[in-house]
């Protein structure tokens, strides 16, 4: 019985080590996680500013050409 019992706590011990160690690269791998979440989300918020300024860029161009166009139309002969 002595036995049965010594190899119930090991088993025991050694399940409890396991989940520890589990805890721990849970903890890390969640901090990892966090970290690359944030370096995402602020690579994000640049290709969103980027694109926005694009968008800014083209939409002055179309007016710009427009008011060429415009101009090009009042002056030509009919």
């Amino acid at each position: 019985m002595k036995e049965l019992l010594d190899l119930l706590e090991e088993h025991v011990t050694s399940l409890m080590k396991e989940a520890h160690a589990l805890r721990q690269e849970n903890t890390q791998l969640r901090q990892e996680l966090a970290d690359k979440t944030v370096h995402l989300m602020e690579e994000n918020t640049m290709l969103r500013e980027e694109l926005s300024q694009e968008h800014t860029v083209r939409e002055m161009a179309a007016n710009r050409i427009d008011t060429l166009l415009q101009r090009l139309t009042k002056q030509s002969p009919e």
